[in-house]
């Protein structure tokens, strides 16, 4: 709320003077509050590095086809179809296959 006010009645530079100094003193003050956690073994995730390759291909179909060069529209383009159906198809995209995972555990 107070950024919003001070965009409003002050600048959107004004943001920027008050947050810098705020945000050194918390990064500098964050070590004396936090703990680091106990490291444990883990396996590593497959189906969490598929999810995120498949969230991060719908982010590029999602951002590239709306519109390049000259504003023409790239829905049909053969990169944006192959993103987009990759992120439409890839194993990770059920919130059931982590609860069929941890059953099986």
């Amino acid at each position: 709320m107070v950024g919003g006010l001070l965009v409003t009645y002050a600048s959107w530079r004004w943001t920027l003077i008050v947050n810098a100094p705020i945000g050194l003193v918390l990064a500098q003050a964050a070590p004396l509050v936090l703990t680091e956690p106990a490291r444990q073994s883990g396996r590593f995730d497959l189906l969490g590095a598929v999810t995120a390759g498949g969230i991060a291909a719908l982010v590029y179909g999602l951002s590239a086809a709306p519109s390049g060069a000259f504003d023409v529209s790239h829905w049909g383009g053969a990169k944006v179809i192959a993103a987009l159906a990759g992120a439409g198809y890839h194993p990770g995209r059920r919130p059931t296959n982590q609860m069929r995972r941890r059953c099986l555990h």
